[in-house]
């Protein structure tokens, strides 16, 4: 009877011990599935912000990249349209009487050209402010026709023009800017006008100047090259108005958005 009984005991012994076991596991499982309340969670946070971040500005890349493409689009259509003062809404020419006939001739507005009879780059000089305040996103100069001497006398020129050109690039760092070289002229003004036999030498330096500086250097030898027909006025220096239309304008336009 007493052996029944310590069996029962040790049976029921054994018993609660694997219930007691159960429960502890099941309470260790429980637990350890369970997020503790000081888990750190703004690393987390953190990246679901910068990943949103990330998609919005890709975003508004993508949409700002659409706009540009349909900005191109437009002003390319309204160059092949003649409309060039669409075309040229973001860019400001300056320059000598070779450019001053883009207002005369009423092809560009005076909002976009400035231009005097006569000048050179005192000219530029002379309106620094008034370029700097417009803030266009293309520059193009023309100068140097008027300044053209004797060689010796060119050193003078391409330190005036440099000296502009780095204050220019220094006050509107988001402006690109492009330096015409200075146009050929007929056999005719060529005997008339003896210093433009030194045209090619002054377009040499001042290409050679735009690298120093940094500014793009636009070279018309290959344009004017290419006529086969007369775009001079009688005087062999200024063009007619179908060379701005038809040559210059679109030439221009190329370069500038190269």
């Amino acid at each position: 009877m007493k052996k029944t009984s310590i069996a029962a005991l040790l049976a029921a012994a054994l018993a609660v011990l694997v219930v007691f076991g159960l429960l502890v596991f099941r309470m260790v499982t429980t637990m350890s599935s369970r997020a503790p309340d000081d888990v750190d969670t703004k690393p987390g946070l953190a990246y679901l912000q910068a990943q949103e971040k990330e998609d919005v500005a890709e975003n508004e890349n993508a949409l700002r990249s659409q706009e540009a493409t349909t900005a191109a689009a437009q002003t390319t259509s309204a160059i092949q349209d003649g409309n060039f003062r669409a075309a040229f809404r973001d860019t400001l020419i300056c320059g000598d009487s070779l450019v001053k006939a883009l207002t005369e001739y009423s092809i560009l507005d005076k909002s976009q050209v400035i231009a005097e009879v006569s000048v050179g780059t005192e000219h530029l000089e002379k309106n620094m402010g008034t370029i700097v305040a417009r803030n266009p996103q293309y520059l193009v100069l023309h100068y140097g026709e008027n300044d053209l001497d004797h060689m010796d006398r060119a050193p003078y020129f391409i330190r005036d023009y440099k000296q502009c050109l780095e204050t220019l690039k220094q006050r509107l760092p988001n402006t690109k800017i492009f330096v015409d070289s200075i146009w050929p002229v007929t056999a005719k003004a060529n005997q008339r006008e003896p210093l433009t036999k030194y045209i090619p030498d002054y377009n040499k330096l001042m290409r050679e100047m735009c690298k120093e500086v940094g500014v793009t250097y636009v070279d018309y030898d290959p344009l004017f090259q290419s006529f086969h027909e007369n775009y001079y006025d009688p005087d062999g220096v200024h063009p007619k108005y179908r060379f701005y239309t038809e040559q210059y304008l679109p030439f221009v336009y190329t370069e500038v958005r190269r």
